[in-house]
């Protein structure tokens, strides 16, 4: 009796393939993550550069900087302006303005003066010191606004003296003080002021009152 032995399928010379669809979702995985890993290493890096995630914070001013910010004592001629008017409601003296801004210095003549018109002239460093020496040393910004005949405290005995106004701009600050020269309450400062700027500006080569300027005002 012949046994018959089961027949072998030929194999094919083909392998099967895998799905692959599994591989593509591991690798999708995989970017997502190497991306994430990424995007905080440089949230890190950028949190501690900001000071561990706080608002940024100006850095402090250098004494150097703070004094630049600070006018001093001595040296406040950047923003120095200062003006000085005379009788220009006494018609018996001579009507003329100084005014000083920045380095120069204006003069302009109206009535009575040897000079009429505009006339500008470059002012030095050291004028201009002296100028500012003399508002501190009247104790400008500490005088009253006004010693004219409206005031209180002026008793007037003449009601047809020199006036005069003073104008400062000084370290942000500006003050004008108007003068009749009548009253009595007026302080020897204030009138040593406006000599002392007549003087620093030689304002007396366009005036023609010489040396004192009050000397051609009649008081």
């Amino acid at each position: 009796m012949v046994t018959s032995c089961p027949m072998k399928k030929p194999r094919s010379k083909y392998k099967s393939r895998r799905p692959q669809g599994g591989m593509k979702l591991f690798m999708s995985a995989l970017g997502v993550a190497v991306v994430i890993v990424v995007l905080i290493f440089l949230g890190e890096r950028l949190s501690s550069s900001f000071g561990g995630g706080q608002s940024p914070r100006a850095a402090d001013p250098t004494p150097s900087s703070v004094s630049a910010l600070m006018p001093t004592t001595q040296e406040s001629l950047a923003g120095f302006k200062l003006f000085l008017s005379r009788c220009k409601n006494s018609p018996e003296c001579p009507y003329y303005a100084l005014s000083v801004t920045g380095d120069t210095l204006k003069y302009v003549g109206v009535r009575g003066v040897a000079r009429k018109g505009v006339v500008q002239v470059s002012l030095s460093r050291d004028r201009k010191r002296q100028l500012l020496a003399l508002v501190r040393k009247a104790g400008f910004f500490a005088l009253d606004d006004s010693y004219g005949l409206e005031d209180a405290g002026c008793k007037a005995q003449r009601m047809d003296a020199p006036t005069l106004k003073i104008g400062v701009t000084l370290n942000g600050q500006t003050k004008v003080v108007t003068v009749n020269k009548g009253c009595l309450n007026v302080p020897p400062r204030l009138v040593a002021l406006a000599q002392g700027i007549d003087r620093v500006s030689r304002s007396a080569r366009w005036t023609g009152a010489g040396r004192n300027p009050e000397s051609a005002q009649g008081g």
